[in-house]
């Protein structure tokens, strides 16, 4: 009887078959390629994200220096309060004047966001060094609370300035799969003296005063 399966046989199919496959290299450079893709992505994207995230933070920072530069300055229309006498003409800041500053900075935030957090604030200290927000404007945000804490070197008795905060909340393309959670820019307050300022309220503090309506409805809002 024939014998159909021999072991020597088979191992010497078996290592015949295994010399072959070491010579073949078909395929070798695909499946290489196929392995090391997913992490050249990831790369990828994560230099894009961190480009992306970088220019936002810029935005940001321009964002803020731009918010109490300008809310510094003041610039009261000659239609408003100034106009009555209620308030010197450049040492306040009307409604329209404050849209204008907050339109501005939407504009630096583009294309990143059409609604940054935007917060500026005028900042009174009395004459026992008591620091307090005597106005503040805001949009996408809160207002900040009356008592501040400002750095020591500006806590000046019978003095004021202005403080601006803006931040932008930054969703990554890859989301979580790459960062927990999105990434909050900003948020650092920066404080400036009012470029333009007349002395008003009971201590007769240099200030950039809040005008609030227009006309007859005007109300001056000083510290």
């Amino acid at each position: 009887m024939r014998q159909f399966f021999s072991i020597r046989r088979n191992r010497a199919a078996l290592r015949r078959l295994r010399c072959h496959l070491q010579r073949d290299a078909n395929g070798v450079a695909a499946v290489e390629f196929a392995l090391i893709l997913p992490v050249m992505l990831l790369l990828y994207y994560g230099i894009a994200e961190i480009g992306q995230a970088a220019m936002a933070d810029r935005r940001v920072t321009q964002l803020n220096r731009a918010l109490v530069d300008l809310a510094a300055q003041g610039n009261l229309p000659p239609d408003s309060a100034a106009a009555s006498g209620s308030a010197p003409r450049g040492t306040a800041l009307s409604d329209a004047d404050v849209d204008t500053i907050f339109l501005v900075g939407q504009m630096i935030m583009a294309p990143f966001t059409t609604t940054p957090r935007m917060m500026f604030a005028s900042v009174t200290v009395d004459d026992k060094g008591v620091a307090k927000v005597c106005w503040s404007a805001q949009r996408n945000t809160t207002a900040p609370p009356t008592n501040v804490i400002l750095p020591a070197g500006l806590l000046l008795p019978k003095t004021s300035v202005i403080m601006a905060e803006a931040s932008h909340v930054y969703e990554p393309f890859l989301g979580k799969l790459v960062f927990k959670d999105a990434l909050t820019l900003g948020g650092d307050r920066i404080y400036m003296r009012p470029r333009m300022a007349a002395k008003a309220g009971a201590l007769s503090i240099e200030q950039v005063a809040r005008i609030q309506g227009t006309g007859s409805a005007a109300k001056t809002i000083v510290c």
